[in-house]
């Protein structure tokens, strides 16, 4: 029987129902997560070429399924709102349209207008991702952030950094993060010294609220200017130091060598870190059980984690207290004479590449230095 159909029997799909029902379409495959991470490079490499940007960072987490793609270009201009009501960023992030990219002042570089499907990549990005979010900063303060699930939008957020304003309430509240530094280091030593680096949007406020808490906490403190005047900048810093030399040495250690490698870990996690529980991977454990049966139990311990907290999740920041730490994978460092300890999710400094930079460096015969940059 000859099927027939009308009006009635056609249906309207938007763009991106019909993305996640067909993506081959526009990935050649079903298995296209690892296009979508292609999207986002091609994105900021197109930035790259005209000259907008200098640096690209990927980062990719196997265990979340999470691709990030940061760069510094050119970007959109956050909050500018269009005719239709979209913003400049999230036209171009989730809105599929035909139209032109470029205007014909880069006729240059492309030949002329480049019309098409504007931006498809980041839509594609957009609409076959569970969670997408993406951010533009126009370098002065200004944010936008707009959240999509399944590709379909779910907030966005206008901001205004108060970075370079003078704040003393958000000062107040992280300074919390000092604190824990300094008494951390007071467990090792009563010679202490805080050197504040000043950036040019730092205030004379600022600066007294500072100084005056590391010294309620007993604690030397100086500024310092050297990235701006050099040497100069930092002769206060040299004397204090100097100073502080010449103190009674008053240095003990945070645990006994003789320690077992699991005792060694607990106490950093616990002493500094200000953890509440230790988690170690299987695999860990038999790297330890391993290094102890080889008389290895009797070296220090040198944690790798994540530089911005005190946690092994970059994302608590403060100083926070009684939380878990994970012990994913231990390393032996024999001939250097330490056991690296790996933390959460980090990834260790790689060696040099196969061209360093100290092979650009040069120093003339009336000693001008040259390819340090």
């Amino acid at each position: 029987m000859q099927k027939t159909y009308n009006e009635n029997s056609t249906q309207h799909i938007d763009a991106r129902e019909f993305t996640r029902k067909r993506p081959s379409t526009y990935c050649g495959s079903t298995e296209y997560s690892t296009q979508l991470l292609k999207e986002l490079f091609a994105n900021s490499h197109d930035e790259h070429i005209i000259g907008h940007g200098n640096e690209i960072i990927i980062t990719v987490d196997t265990e979340k399924n999470e691709y990030t793609c940061e760069d510094f270009a050119q970007g959109f201009i956050p909050g500018v709102e269009r005719p239709d009501g979209e913003t400049m960023l999230s036209e171009c992030f989730a809105v599929i349209n035909t139209s032109g990219k470029y205007d014909d002042s880069d006729d240059s570089i492309y030949g002329g207008s480049a019309l098409g499907l504007n931006g498809i990549g980041l839509k594609l990005v957009c609409y076959l991702s569970s969670r997408s979010m993406i951010t533009t900063s126009d370098g002065k303060g200004q944010r936008e952030t707009l959240w999509y699930k399944d590709g379909l939008f779910q907030k966005r957020e206008i901001t205004k950094e108060k970075i370079g304003l003078e704040d003393l309430d958000a000062l107040e509240k992280g300074i919390c993060n000092l604190d824990a530094h300094i008494k951390n280091m007071q467990k090792y030593t009563k010679n202490i010294l805080v050197c504040l680096n000043r950036f040019t949007t730092d205030t004379d406020l600022e600066i007294a609220y500072v100084k005056k808490h590391c010294q309620e906490l007993g604690c030397k403190f100086q500024v310092s200017t050297s990235y701006v005047n050099g040497g100069k900048g930092a002769i206060e810093v040299a004397k204090e130091i100097v100073n502080l030399c010449n103190n009674q040495v008053d240095f003990k250690p945070l645990y006994s060598f003789d320690e077992t490698i699991i005792n060694k870990i607990n106490i950093i996690a616990k002493e500094i870190y200000h953890a509440g529980n230790v988690i170690v991977s299987n695999e860990a454990k038999e790297k330890i059980e391993l290094f102890t049966k080889n008389d290895f139990s009797n070296l220090p311990v040198c944690i790798a984690k994540n530089q911005y907290s005190l946690t092994d999740n970059p994302k608590i920041l403060g100083s926070p207290k009684d939380f878990t730490m994970t012990v994913q994978d231990v390393r032996l460092a024999s001939g250097a004479g330490f056991i690296i300890v790996l933390m959460g999710n980090i990834t260790t400094m790689p060696g040099l590449a196969k061209e360093p930079a100290y092979l650009k460096m040069k120093i003339s015969k009336n000693y001008k230095i040259s390819g340090l940059f």
